[in-house]
């Protein structure tokens, strides 16, 4: 019976903090609602007026979308430089979600 409540209480120690951390992950389409939306609307189907190019269908490839977003591009007006406070898995979910715009 010890052992059988150590092996439970080990468990839900892995467990239960993978929960809570995976209840605090923001989506893809989150990520992209509060960070990406106001210029590239909320389909991802940009603006003529403002210039901002629709991102539903590129064909940007989501390793290249990341890299876009952690780096920047030389060159552009708004995306030059790195996106700021966005990590790896962030910039990850934010360029699978575009992908999936149709």
């Amino acid at each position: 019976m010890k052992r059988f409540c150590a092996i439970i209480t080990a468990a839900l120690l892995v467990v239960f903090p993978l929960s809570l951390w995976s209840q605090n992950a923001n989506t893809g389409a989150e990520i992209f609602k509060t960070r990406c939306a106001a210029c590239h609307g909320a389909k991802g189907e940009g603006t003529l007026a403002g210039k901002i190019p629709a991102i539903k269908g590129t064909a940007m490839t989501v390793n290249k979308l990341v890299a876009f977003i952690i780096k920047g591009e030389g060159g552009k007006t708004v995306h030059a430089t790195p996106v700021v406070n966005i990590n790896d898995n962030e910039a990850k979910a934010a360029a699978e979600y575009v992908k999936s715009l149709k």
